[in-house]
């Protein structure tokens, strides 16, 4: 008989299953459902509702549905079964049935110690499915809701990361969001706050609920804020409130008057923030009054992120920043209309310290474009020489610099190149990179795992042949993940497929290259 595997590699393992190849791992012996329950358990609301992955096996939108309600019923079913007996006899008083199977036996494991992470919006999603339609009353939602959130209080030590995201509320049939005040005033809040490092919220979230976790949840060391423009102060009194804050990333769609009571709040944290993600998904800011000077008294970033829509990180908005030099900055992205010379001053004050950057733009027509990419090549050639990941704007003046980007960055494992080029309907003019893919493989990193084209590419059949030719020596038997994404499939010439499955095979190139139509 062969030697069982040990639990850590079992776990291991079981993370990349479906939930319900999990299900089947829980009946065959005592350490695979050990395994299997750990992760099952871990976070079971992230199995109800997020994406395809635990529909596997069901097939049919009706059978998927009603799987998806039963899974919600079932969840609650276990929860229920795990509460103390005045908790159940609680909600038998509230006019709920429990059935006698889950009054007189205890489950056999202790499903809410092995929590880690609950999403309040989604637990009050579940409990309306749970509830049968004839009964339900404010009153019972009221009580249910209750007694699960005292448990989870009481009996779950592991959990500390909270979630009031509501991403799929189209899907949320039964959310209550006016019962959310409850958790506040549950009887353990106080030390069940104190506990939490992590909480994920956006619009959603009551200004109540926020100012009682400003006075009780002071030691997250992780937020993740979203579309939080109608509770701007109270957000803002939360973000001020912690004293253990390390990493932040904020969504930002309101007016500008939010941006500032929220600037002034990350500056006061500024000083102790290791990542920070500052996301403007739509308007513009008047640099005079906002700006992200404050970013100077960053002195321990790690990770900066900056994306927007808008005109939000250009003109003199970045200035200050880009007069300072981040010691401590390992990843570096910009997402954004224009490219100035702010944002290459922030590239060279990083002095190959920086493993992955990211600067993407989307205005390579621009005027001053053609004098700025020369500009940026030769400060990535000089001030990245560490990058391992690297995501970059090309526009044809960019092609010809990007051999010597190749051999100066000889670290590289990761490169996605994207066409910046504005499409316009009926008038997609190709790129061709022919001549160009030819040297790149005779600079190619020797370490690159994965090369990622986006846009209008092409490149004849002989080129690739030679740059892969090129590819198979450098690379030695490493395989290489090569992917094209298009806009447009009539982009892509008929011999590639062929040929990309003659290099899977033959085992030059990762079994997940290919193209794909984005």
């Amino acid at each position: 008989m062969s030697p069982a595997l040990p639990p850590e590699t079992l776990h291991q393992i079981f993370k990349e299953l479906f939930c319900n190849d999990l299900r089947n791992c829980v009946l065959v012996n005592h350490i695979w459902s050990l395994t299997a329950i750990q992760i099952l358990w871990k976070n079971p609301f992230a199995f109800r509702y997020n994406g395809q992955k635990n529909y596997r096996h069901v097939t049919g939108k009706g059978k998927r549905i009603e799987w998806y309600e039963d899974s919600k019923r079932s969840l609650v079913d276990t929860y229920i079964w795990c509460l103390s007996d005045e908790s159940k006899h609680s909600i038998m008083d509230s006019g709920i049935e429990i059935p006698n199977r889950m009054i007189k036996r205890r489950p056999i494991f202790n499903y809410p110690s092995i929590l880690t992470t609950i999403n309040f919006i989604y637990l009050s999603d579940v409990i309306g499915f749970w509830l049968p339609t004839t009964t339900v009353s404010d009153f019972s939602y009221y009580v249910v809701f209750k007694e699960l959130c005292k448990m989870f209080m009481t009996s779950s030590p592991r959990l500390k990361i909270l979630e009031f995201s509501d991403t799929k509320a189209a899907e949320l049939k039964y959310r209550k969001v006016n019962i959310l005040p409850l958790i506040c005033y549950a009887p353990g809040a106080n030390d069940f706050f104190s506990r939490i490092v992590k909480i994920s919220c956006n619009a959603i979230l009551q200004n109540e609920i926020l100012y009682e976790l400003a006075l009780v949840a002071q030691n997250i060391e992780e937020m993740n804020l979203q579309d939080c423009n109608k509770n701007k102060d109270a957000m803002a009194k939360f973000i001020q409130s912690q004293t253990k804050l390390r990493k932040i990333e904020i969504e930002i769609n309101g007016p500008p008057t939010f941006y500032l009571a929220i600037q002034r709040a990350l500056e006061s944290k500024a000083p102790y923030l290791t990542h920070l993600s500052i996301i403007n998904k739509g308007y513009s800011y008047d640099s005079s009054r906002y700006s992200l000077s404050w970013l100077v008294k960053c002195e321990k970033l790690q990770e900066l992120k900056l994306h927007s829509k808008t005109g939000f990180y250009e003109n003199s908005y970045l200035h200050q920043a880009s007069l300072k030099s981040f010691k401590n900055l390992k990843k570096l992205e910009f997402v954004l209309n224009n490219l100035n010379l702010d944002h290459i001053s922030m590239i060279r004050k990083t002095e190959n310290r920086l493993s992955r950057l990211k600067l993407i733009w989307t205005r390579v027509n621009s005027p001053d474009i053609n004098q700025l990419v020369p500009i940026l090549f030769t400060t990535i050639n000089q001030s990245c020489i560490n990058l391992i990941e690297l995501e970059l704007t090309i526009s044809p003046i960019s092609l010809g610099l990007i051999m010597n980007l190749l051999i100066c960055c000889q670290l590289l494992e990761e490169v996605r190149l994207y066409d910046g080029r504005i499409r316009i309907l009926g008038e997609t003019e190709i790129l061709d990179i022919s001549e160009h893919l030819i040297d790149w493989g005779r600079t190619i990193p020797r370490n690159l795992r994965k090369l990622i084209f986006r846009g209008d590419w092409s490149f004849t059949f002989n080129a690739f042949r030679n740059f892969m030719e090129d590819c198979d020596i450098r690379l030695f038997d490493k395989k290489l993940l090569f992917l094209l994404e298009a806009f447009d499939s009539c982009l892509i010439s008929r011999w590639l497929g062929v040929v990309l499955d003659c290099y899977i095979s033959s085992g030059k190139l990762n079994k997940d290259s290919g193209f794909r139509f984005v």
